[in-house]
């Protein structure tokens, strides 16, 4: 482990240097981020490498929330200023593409190169465009696997994870619990969390969009809609209004026997000594699938040193960054070429790793991604599952809306 550790960064450094030549710059470089959780270390470590390796560019980091961060971005680019190099969620590329604030970076996404699309998964690839350019590169990648509470699996004479829709919802109503001692089957937040829902669309064969035109009205998403709607309502298999911390506290505290969440929990189940573990998604008759999620990194079209950012952004995605970001935080590296890597040490990121192949990213390239969740999805959800209206009637609603976001 330590030999590897090691290697891998020394390999980082000899990356760095082999990318960026010996070329000198003006200035340090900016780097605006919202890595402020268990995953800090690791982005500092490897920012820090970099500026080891280039001292006449060396990075200087600015970390803040990530709410924060993008409070102040739009303001500071539109005036010609702001940071470098930016990292955020890819759900933020189209409307920073749009906007031109940012670098078209296609020429240097080919095969063989330091970003070497041939490397990333298609969906990945997909929502690192904007109108067919390529405008991001990634920094890391996250898929979204079931966890279940192995005692209470246990204790209801649950023998293994169901991996069907039907063996689902049978144990998550044998592990739900109503009255004074409750217990839920499944935790499903409905808002300030990674999306749960469209997963249980897409396992129907459902969605929201499809072939960029509204699709909640179809048969299959109204039909995952009802089925996951029912089971909310009337069987109590979870609380209702749940934002992702919430659900995250409850499974953490025994609460629950399932929940739907990423890679980064892992640190913080284990040391609470929960006996947990985590296993695909069940399949549904759409077929199997989970959610990808992935913050990205962009240029400011701004910037000064276009050489030295396009060198930063592009170590991010070497071998060596990679193994170093999996290995110490349990996210699956983005590199589909590392999958399977004895290099790959970390249980959680192998584990990860497994359903990279069938995962799919919420909304891609949407500009109008936020009031599409916030102002449309997210109150259909909840409208079906605090019993306002009826699964269809939602969905038709919700669907008239969408259609005007698209087509304004």
């Amino acid at each position: 482990m330590k030999r590897i550790a090691a290697l891998a960064s020394a390999s980082i450094v000899a990356i760095a240097a082999t990318v960026c030549g010996s070329a000198a710059f003006a200035a340090p470089l900016t780097f605006w981020n919202g890595f402020t959780g268990p995953d800090r270390p690791t982005i500092e470590a490897l920012t820090k490498q970099w500026s080891d390796a280039h001292p006449d560019t060396p990075v200087q980091m600015d970390i803040e929330p990530w709410d924060s961060m993008l409070q102040k971005l739009q303001a500071a680019m539109a005036s010609g200023s702001g940071p470098d190099v930016v990292a955020f969620n890819f759900a933020q590329l189209p409307r920073y593409a749009e906007s031109g604030f940012i670098m078209d970076i296609t020429d240097e996404v080919k095969a063989g190169g330091a970003l070497d699309p041939s490397v990333w998964s298609d969906g990945l690839k997909q929502v690192l465009q904007y109108n067919g350019k390529y405008y991001a590169a990634p920094l890391n990648f996250a898929t979204l696997m079931m966890y279940y509470n192995k005692d209470i699996f246990a204790k209801a004479g649950i023998s293994e994870p169901p991996k069907t829709w039907d063996d689902w919802v049978a144990a998550i109503k044998k592990t739900t619990v109503t009255g004074s001692n409750s217990q839920y089957g499944l935790l499903i937040p409905d808002h300030e969390t990674i999306p749960n829902w469209p997963i249980l669309l897409w396992g129907n064969g459902g969605d929201v969009i499809k072939d960029g035109k509204p699709y909640l009205d179809d048969a299959k998403t109204v039909g995952a809609l009802t089925l996951w709607g029912d089971l909310v309502l009337n069987d109590k298999i979870t609380p209702t209004g749940l934002s992702g911390a919430d659900a995250d506290k409850l499974f953490q505290s025994g609460k629950a026997a399932m929940e739907i969440t990423g890679p980064w929990m892992t640190n913080g189940f284990t040391a609470a000594k929960l006996n947990y573990d985590v296993a695909p998604i069940p399949t549904g008759p759409g077929g199997p699938v989970t959610l990808a999620d992935s913050i990205v990194l962009v240029i400011n079209k701004a910037t000064k040193d276009p050489k030295a950012a396009l060198d930063f952004v592009a170590m991010w995605n070497s071998k060596a960054a990679q193994l170093k970001i999996a290995n110490d935080t349990g996210f699956p590296p983005l590199r589909t070429d590392l999958s399977g890597s004895p290099e790959l040490t970390n249980e959680w990121a192998a584990k990860f790793s497994t359903v990279v192949p069938v995962s799919r990213f919420s909304l891609p390239n949407q500009v109008n991604f936020a009031q599409i969740d916030g102002d449309v999805f997210t109150p259909m959800i909840q409208s079906i599952t605090f019993g306002k209206e009826k699964a269809a009637e939602a969905a038709q609603q919700a669907n008239d809306q969408l259609s005007d976001l698209l087509n304004p």
